[in-house]
């Protein structure tokens, strides 16, 4: 069985659901048949047929036959003749005894028309069912062409007037002079039609409202009117059909369905109805931001609406049990991970486009990952290389999007597979493969590169991170994104080597292209970092213009997303409201960028319970409480931080604005046991004062004296460096807030050179003071104040460090030197 007019149905409901909406409605006074009676056994509500009986009768009370009353169209002259008669008021007050408004209530038809996402709602009803039904979102009702200006989408028009109030349009003369008298409404209709699909309904096709308003458009608009859609049961012969068309309104004539002639005449309006609002309630796409929640089972529709279209599925599958089954048999789990992976894939092949999962995707798509990958690894020896690629793939894409780190069992399957794959000669384990698809194979290698090159990096791992940089040479041209992420790895390596002097060189040689936006955001935040910030202003500002090119109709969560956290990176007091009233709006969407503050929260609640920290010097005391415990949670929330701040491109503070500089630090206290060299590189970035409560956990006396012997050489001899070069950096000519980032940088890592001193030495020690001294008399260091106390920290520490034979090759060194003040 087939409809007809199904496709036209179909336009008009594809249009509807289109983001940014491209839907209105129009609806005439026999969609007010389906309100429900208020009270037992009101007068109904009058369709054109009974008002020109009534009218007919009001003025012919005493003669001619009642059943010769005027059809429909003639409704105005004979509205035109009571008036002539009685005057404006009487034929109002007749028309309100016409239409029993309050006798009624909205139906379950009101509500289902206003609970989709129509553009506009224009009405020529003068009864307010509409405005009364509960619609999610609440529409706001424009009932005077003087409340346009205000009003917001969604949003009702009462084009003739409402009820109780005059005026309400009926009158020829009212009709003759509308597009005068209501331009503004009579414009706003026209813009609908040209920007929007229009639907009407409730009106037949020799209604007087549908016959004027689509003659108006006509009138203006000429050969540039648009089509609109006449929806219901119709009943239009061939001809008049024709004559429709040739108008520009297309008609969708439910009396041709091919279970019309099973419905009983009192039913068949309300039927038309029903099959018209189911049509267009299942061509709603799946709401994207469940993913990944497969859809919603369709409801059940009456047999006697079908055939009625269904939106074909663009959801994801049902995904695997977090907690993977137990082992059985080889063949048994192969197939097992085989039918996982498949959903994995094809859920990833839909995913909406955020730059990393949102909170609440992100712990359960981490926790099934990790269930899984001990039991994917056992199986994955038995499996073909290809096969084996493509589940690492889809491995590494979840660690990567719930910002986990890698398994090291996964990295080194990974290694070995790529290390089996020759994308260039097109051999798997040696033997050419010519049928295999290997655009697609050289796609999965190359993004599994990537993801290596990022895990050798949070292993501190040197030689893993130039041979993942070597592999990457052949894959650069292959992708704008390829060459851009490895720009941004080789700066973060330097980051964390607290190498600044080699990170201002690589930020110099990253020239940011226009694949993706946030490449600029992120190239901003490490911009930060190195004092540039005019620079990283104009890129972020640039990447949020980008965004905003993007067309609404195809402004999807991917461009939202991008939108969230570039907002997020650019926060600072000027424009803190602004922003944070954008990221209100983006909160649907999951796009709102709050896992900063959820992140921070869960650090601060997560293993709060310590122990007072002592001062690093001994015979001080101090209150400040030292965590000592560091649970798998903590640590996961830890990296999980850190790791969003480098993909979400965070800086750590923008005009002296906490952004992610609060988030590091309390990660690198969580960190500070396990992982001591990537906790103290987090500190010394994120600190801005030597006396940071994270520094003095992190670099605690306990915490240096713990460290292994080459991971205390390594961090003082990145802290030294770092200290000088701040200081090379701060330029008595420039203004203080240009001088900020340097100076609380050489303050920081003079405090953490100070510490680190006490484990090298008596020669690292003698070697120390000898540079505190030169700094001492540094014009710089001497006219600074927020210098002076990581410096004396520096001089004191390096000092008592020496034994008393080195100290006397110093002596007249420091008496050479002035008293300050």
């Amino acid at each position: 069985m087939t409809f007809p007019d199904q496709p036209y149905m179909s336009h008009v409901s594809e249009a509807l659901w289109r983001i940014g909406g491209g839907a209105s409605v129009m609806v005439g006074s026999g969609f007010s048949r389906n309100a429900r009676p208020r009270r037992p056994d009101p007068p109904p509500m009058p369709t054109l047929e009974e008002m020109a009986r009534e009218l007919h009768r009001m003025l012919h009370p005493c003669g001619g036959n009642p059943t010769d009353c005027p059809p429909p169209e003639r409704v105005p002259r004979l509205a035109e003749e009571y008036q002539a008669a009685f005057g404006p008021i009487r034929l109002h007050e007749a028309l309100r005894r016409m239409v029993p408004d309050g006798d009624y209530v909205p139906g379950p038809f009101h509500e289902r028309l206003l609970r989709m996402p129509w553009c506009d709602v224009f009405t020529t009803n003068w009864d307010t069912l509409l405005e009364r039904a509960r619609a999610v979102p609440p529409y706001a009702t424009v009932r005077a062409p003087s409340d346009l200006p205000s009003s917001t989408r969604p949003r009702i028009v009462k084009l003739h007037g409402s009820l109780p109030n005059p005026p309400l349009i009926l009158t020829e003369e009212a009709y003759r002079t509308y597009r005068r008298t209501y331009a503004p409404f009579v414009n706003t209709v026209q813009q609908a039609m040209m920007e929007t699909v229009v639907l009407l309904l409730g009106f037949s096709g020799d209604d007087p409202n549908f016959l004027h308003w689509s003659g108006w458009v006509r009138d203006n608009l000429g050969a540039a009117a648009p089509k609109i859609y006449l929806a219901g049961h119709l009943s239009l012969s061939r001809t008049r059909r024709r004559m429709l068309q040739a108008r520009n309104v297309v008609p969708i004539d439910l009396a041709e369905h091919p279970k019309a002639g099973e419905w009983p005449d009192h039913l068949c309006h309300r039927l038309a109805t029903d099959w018209i609002l189911t049509s267009l309630e299942r061509g709603q796409p799946y709401d994207q931001t469940r993913w990944p929640s497969p859809p919603a089972k369709p409801k059940e529709v009456d047999s006697r609406l079908e055939p009625v279209a269904l939106r074909p599925s663009d959801g994801p599958v049902a995904e695997p049990d977090i907690v993977p089954p137990r082992s059985t048999s080889i063949e048994a789990d192969k197939a097992k991970v085989a039918q996982a992976v498949k959903a994995w894939r094809h859920n990833r092949e839909c995913y909406p486009g955020w730059i990393m999962f949102p909170r609440d995707i992100r712990s359960t798509q981490r926790e099934t990952v990790e269930r899984w990958a001990p039991y994917i690894l056992d199986v994955l020896p038995s499996m073909k290389l290809l096969e084996r690629l493509d589940v690492i793939c889809e491995m590494i894409w979840r660690f990567e999007s719930s910002l986990a780190r890698m398994p090291e069992a996964l990295e080194t399957a990974a290694n070995k597979v790529l290390v089996a794959i020759d994308c260039r000669a097109r051999t798997v384990g040696g033997e050419r493969v010519v049928t295999a698809d290997w655009t697609g194979i050289r796609a999965k290698c190359r993004d599994v590169a990537l993801s290596l090159l990022t895990a050798a990096r949070y292993r501190l791992d040197a030689d893993g991170f130039e041979a993942g940089l070597e592999r990457l040479k052949d894959y650069v041209d292959d992708d704008p994104c390829v060459a851009e992420r490895v720009h941004h790895e080789r700066c973060l390596w330097s980051l964390w080597e607290l190498n600044y002097e080699s990170l201002e060189e690589r930020l110099g040689e990253w020239n940011v292209g226009d694949m993706d936006p946030m490449w600029k955001v992120r190239k901003s935040a490490l911009l930060r970092d190195v004092g540039e910030g005019s620079e990283a202003v104009g890129l972020v500002e640039e990447a949020v213009a980008e965004i905003g090119t993007v067309p609404q109709s195809g402004r999807e969560i991917a461009a939202v997303s991008r939108e969230g956290w570039a907002l997020r990176s650019t926060i600072s007091l000027d424009n803190f409201a602004r922003i944070q009233e954008r990221l209100r709006e983006l909160a649907p969407l999951k796009c709102d960028a709050r896992d900063v503050w959820d992140l921070r929260s869960d650090l601060e609640h997560l293993d709060s319970h310590g122990q007072p920290a002592p001062h690093f010097d001994l015979g001080v005391k101090r209150t400040s409480r030292q965590s000592i415990r560091s649970t798998n949670t903590v640590r996961t929330s830890a990296y999980t931080s850190v790791r969003l701040a480098e993909v979400a491109g965070l800086p750590t503070a923008v005009d002296l604005m906490d952004v992610a500089g609060s988030l590091l630090a309390l990660s690198a206290e969580r960190l500070a046991r396990d992982d001591p060299r990537i906790a103290v590189s987090l500190v010394l970035r994120a600190s801005t004062d030597d006396n940071a409560p994270a520094l003095e956990r992190v670099l605690s006396r306990e915490r240096v004296a713990a460290l292994p012997k080459d991971e205390a050489r390594r961090l003082y001899d990145a802290a030294q460096p770092l200290a000088l070069h701040s200081n090379s950096r701060i330029e008595t000519t420039r203004r203080l807030e240009q001088n900020i980032p340097w100076l609380e940088r050489a303050r920081v890592a003079m405090e953490g050179w100070s510490r680190l001193v006490l484990r090298r030495g008596a020669e690292a020690a003698s070697e120390t003071f000898h540079r505190a001294l030169k700094l001492y008399r540094d014009p710089v260091v001497e006219s600074d104040f927020w210098l002076h106390d990581a410096l004396g920290n520096l001089l004191r520490r390096s000092w008592k460090t020496m034994p008393p034979h080195y100290r006397t090759r110093w002596i007249l060194d420091i008496l050479e030197k002035p008293i300050p003040n």
